[in-house]
C-alpha cells in the first residue's frame, strides 16, 4: 500500500475548515474531517483515478463539502497530500508547496 504524506500546511487548512463547520453545526466539523481522510485514502488507493489539474497535481473532491484534497505521486510508493482546498477560493495557491 502507498504511504500518505501530509503537507503541514493542508493539515492545518482541514483543521481550519471543520473547525469553521464546527462552529454552524454540531458535529458538522467531524463530519467534515470523515470525508476529507476518506478522500485522502482515495488518492493513496487509486490516485490516477482523479482529475490531472496540471502536471502530476491530482484532486478528489469531497462529496457534501466545496473542497478538495490536492495530491501528487512523488513516486511509485508515496503519495503527498498539497493541499485541503476550498474549491471556490484562491485556485492554484497551493503551487509552491510542491517543492
Amino acid at each position: 500500500m502507498k504511504r500518505l504524506l501530509i503537507h503541514p500546511a493542508a493539515a492545518r487548512e482541514a483543521a481550519k475548515a471543520a473547525k469553521y463547520y464546527q462552529l454552524r453545526e454540531i458535529s458538522l466539523g467531524r463530519s467534515f474531517l470523515m470525508e476529507a481522510s476518506v478522500a485522502m485514502e482515495k488518492a493513496r488507493c487509486q490516485p490516477l483515478l482523479y482529475t490531472c489539474l496540471q502536471e502530476d497535481f491530482r484532486r478528489v473532491q469531497l462529496a457534501r463539502f466545496p473542497y478538495g484534497v490536492i495530491f501528487r505521486m512523488s513516486d511509485e510508493d508515496t503519495i503527498h497530500i498539497i493541499a485541503v482546498m476550498h474549491l471556490h477560493r484562491e485556485p492554484g495557491y497551493w503551487r509552491d508547496r510542491a517543492d
